[in-house]
């Protein structure tokens, strides 16, 4: 980056004293100048050339009384989690024709693998995951879905269910549909993960 000078010699001769440089004609100056320096770098600038270190390298979860620390860049998977909080308030028959509620337990161990695996594809393959949508299905499951322009991808946990979930997977070139189930508080399945960071970030 090429040095740019903000201040002449003659404004720099013009405060020679104590008075001066204390005075509102020079501390609007300078904070003018520095204003257009820092304008000069970009975020990826400051940290390697002023080592600037952002205030909120993570964000602080609440889930079910346990903190996580989800990384700045997967926010909008926090946005995701926060709209879906929705859901919760819904009573059985929601939606007038017998559709069932769901329950804290359910919903929470959908959340638990959206963080685990959004987590687990950032800091092994460093890959952010597209923001998935997360809703309610009439027998009360959770489902969690990613559309992207290369694939699809469903996964429901059933309210009935308490060790496994089920997931639906297609890749629409060539269009080869799939279906696995996998077991709810597990180590990662590291194949699933690896088939997600590749196609729907």
């Amino acid at each position: 980056m090429n040095s740019v000078s903000y201040f002449k010699e003659s404004d720099l001769n013009s405060y020679s004293g104590i008075k001066e440089l204390n005075s509102d004609k020079y501390l609007n100056k300078l904070s003018s100048g520095l204003k257009l320096i820092y304008s000069e770098f970009d975020e990826n600038d400051m940290i390697e050339d002023l080592k600037f270190i952002p205030k909120e390298k993570f964000i602080s979860f609440n889930l079910d009384d346990k903190i996580y620390q989800i990384p700045y860049k997967l926010s909008h998977i926090i946005d995701s989690i926060d709209d879906s909080k929705e859901i919760l308030k819904l009573q059985d028959n929601w939606d007038e024709e017998g559709a069932n509620a769901t329950n804290l337990l359910t919903y929470n161990k959908s959340i638990f693998f959206l963080i685990k695996y959004s987590k687990f594809i950032f800091d092994k393959y460093n890959q952010i995951l597209r923001k998935p949508h997360i809703d309610l299905t009439r027998d009360g499951s959770v489902s969690i879905l990613w559309d992207t322009a290369i694939s699809s991808f469903l996964i429901i946990f059933k309210r009935t269910e308490n060790e496994y979930a089920y997931f639906y997977g297609k890749e629409k070139l060539p269009n080869v549909p799939f279906k696995y189930a996998i077991k709810i508080g597990s180590e990662i399945d590291e194949i699933t993960a690896l088939w997600m960071q590749k196609n729907l970030i």
